[in-house]
């Protein structure tokens, strides 16, 4: 993939971002509004739950798979075999998802008075999961991948309104998920066939362990960063009131709309980086990026306020405290992602991100943990670990860089 292939292919990533960021806006003021705050804490928990569901389906080969594709290039039986593995891993790894959520259900109280929404929310994410977006990165397709992406929100998008009207319409959440992964499913067979490829159904399920292995160290630094993310909802659930898990995940959300922003940069440049190794674009990168994203935090930190009002109703106005105090996570998130698959990752030392997430990841959990056990787990606290983390994981990439400094092109 030559410079000019990689620009096009971060420009449609990025249409298909902002696209991933104006349909749950577009959905959100309203949820928030229609939905009580016991109502709207019970799917912001069990979607905090399901980003568990979506790492353990995907498990690391978003990017290892990538890199195989490219690896591959025109080699047509490989790719199909490469479709046919994963695909197979990915039913098993869905298959185990879905039976540790139904044993969870018999034992955590909000998956258990919630249990069938649960249960379909996990067929969603298993079904969304089996998509290989890895062959649309790899080969240039994005396009594609956005086109399909899009049309399928419009429709889902537009039944929620149709649809969901209160709390006793909320089931219907995940059934409209479920709907719009069938339908991005059957584009997607659709496309690879065109494309020239199959799924081999003789190798689905060859080759498993193989693939695991293959993806391991993918699947724990992707996994790590998501997994606490989550475990913050999840343990706000169990130590605070609804309101507090209603109140941090509408914030999360908007952080998460910020840090959304930059994967597309990053999905972009990794293939470029995985062949040329230029040092010489990370640099670029930081120095058109980083002054941007300080003016934007500033003005989002004067207008924290209503912006919260705007997303969630003012019944969320209080919350603006709690996103300015995690706002210096998406200062800290740039460098930190940048340095990650896009320049350790694509120079073959995916070792050094692994360590750099699994400690900031470990650290965090146990500061979490510290903090209920002594009595001074509140939202607040939970922000302040956050961006105390980011920082972390952002520095231990820059030591590792550094080190490895002379493996990169200039």
């Amino acid at each position: 993939m030559n410079l000019k292939s990689t620009v096009k292919n971060t420009v449609y990533m990025y249409v298909l971002t902002v696209a991933k960021i104006i349909f749950p806006l577009l959905t959100l003021p309203y949820l928030t509004r229609v939905l009580s705050l016991e109502g709207y804490a019970v799917v912001s928990y069990i979607r905090a739950c399901m980003t568990y569901i979506n790492v353990i389906v995907d498990f690391g080969f978003l990017y290892s798979s990538t890199k195989n594709v490219i690896e591959y290039s025109n080699e047509v039986k490989k790719i199909d075999l490469e479709i046919s593995q994963v695909t197979g891993t990915k039913i098993i790894l869905g298959l185990f998802s879905l039976t540790t959520i139904t044993l969870l259900g018999f034992n955590l109280p909000i998956l258990k008075e919630n249990f069938f929404y649960a249960f379909l929310s996990t067929v969603g994410c298993i079904l969304t999961g089996l998509l290989p977006d890895y062959l649309y990165r790899a080969l240039g397709y994005m396009h594609l991948l956005t086109n399909r992406f899009v049309m399928v929100k419009v429709i889902s998008t537009l039944l929620t309104f149709f649809i969901i009207r209160g709390d006793s319409d909320i089931l219907w959440i995940p059934i409209l998920d479920i709907i719009g992964a069938i339908l991005a499913f059957s584009i997607t067979l659709a496309q690879i066939h065109k494309m020239g490829f199959h799924i081999i159904p003789s190798q689905l399920f060859h080759g498993v362990i193989k693939k695991l292995k293959e993806s391991w160290d993918f699947f724990v630094s992707s996994a790590a960063p998501t997994a606490y993310g989550a475990f913050n909802t999840v343990m706000i659930g169990a130590m605070l009131s609804e309101s507090d898990v209603a109140y941090w995940s509408l914030v999360y959300n908007v952080i998460a709309a910020g840090l959304n922003l930059y994967s597309p940069l990053m999905n972009g440049i990794y293939p470029y980086m995985v062949k040329q190794k230029s040092w010489k674009l990370i640099r670029k990168i930081l120095v058109l990026f980083v002054p941007p994203i300080v003016v934007a935090l500033f003005i989002t930190f004067i207008w924290a306020e209503p912006i919260m009002v705007l997303v969630g109703g003012k019944k969320y106005s209080t919350a603006a405290v709690y996103l300015k105090l995690l706002l210096p996570v998406l200062l800290f998130a740039f460098p930190s992602m940048l340095f990650g698959f896009p320049t350790l990752g694509a120079t073959n030392h995916i070792h050094s991100v692994l360590i750099s997430t699994v400690v900031s990841a470990i650290l965090h959990i146990v500061l979490l943990c510290v903090t209920a056990f002594t009595g001074f787990f509140t939202l607040s606290v939970v922000c302040l670990i956050r961006c105390f983390t980011e920082l972390l994981n952002m520095i231990i990439k820059c030591i590792f860089l550094i080190k490895y400094r002379k493996d990169f092109a200039q």
